[in-house]
């Protein structure tokens, strides 16, 4: 049981990180670019931003991984790309939104306007200027974001389309949390340890992560204290 506990850790744990890389660099690019821009530009880039951000996540995954259940990125890595993809294609808006109104605010303060009439560039503005000084929100949009990721490969896994487990202990993906739900939900009437392990770690971890993300924004923010 705490075997199969850990290695699904594994996964789960790489289900919830990888997506906050690709999602951090899809919604910071368009978030500092449509804050700092402004005009025209900030009013397109929000518009897309606002259609993405009104589609449900968790319905677009399930038709997503239902509806290419045959299909050979389905099968290529126990279904791990295609996760990633449509978990990451979903959820860069919330991100996109929040340092948009960061851009705002600091492309209107001093060390900015210093910076342009020294001649510096726009890349060179927001690289050197108004995303060293977004990291606070950006850290503690980690934080947060990766057990929502994790909650999210587990819901899926529990109703049988998350990702395939795999028979082959050469692989990296043998199991995951919500196939641990799924395989302990046939089986709690016998051994309900099973299920109340798994979801005990679960619900420690995803915990522990929001306990991260609430020490981080008052570090970030002795505003909030």
């Amino acid at each position: 049981m705490v075997s199969r506990v850990l290695y699904g850790g594994r996964t789960s744990l790489v289900t919830g990180i990888l997506p906050v890389v690709v999602v951090l660099l899809i919604g910071a690019s368009l978030g500092f670019a449509a804050g700092y821009a402004g005009g025209g530009a900030d009013n397109a880039l929000m518009r897309v931003t606002e259609i993405f951000h009104a589609l449900p996540v968790e319905l677009f995954l399930i038709l997503v991984m239902v509806t290419l259940t045959d299909a050979p990125i389905r099968r290529f890595g126990n279904g791990l790309p295609l996760f990633l993809l449509a978990l990451a294609t979903m959820s860069w808006s919330g991100l996109a939104r929040l340092l948009r109104g960061n851009a705002l605010q600091l492309r209107e303060s001093g060390f900015v306007d210093a910076a342009r009439s020294l001649g510096a560039s726009h890349i060179r503005i927001i690289a050197r200027h108004i995303v060293p000084n977004s990291v606070g929100v950006i850290v503690v949009w980690v934080a947060l974001a990766v057990p929502r990721f994790i909650i999210a490969e587990t819901a899926l896994g529990f109703i049988g389309v998350g990702l395939r487990p795999s028979l082959d202990p050469n692989e990296f993906f043998l199991t995951s949390w919500g196939r641990l739900f799924l395989e302990g939900y046939a089986i709690v009437g016998s051994q309900p340890g099973f299920l109340l392990t798994t979801g005990i770690v679960v619900s420690a971890l995803v915990i522990a992560f929001r306990f991260v993300g609430d020490g981080l924004r008052e570090a970030f923010d002795p505003r909030s204290r």
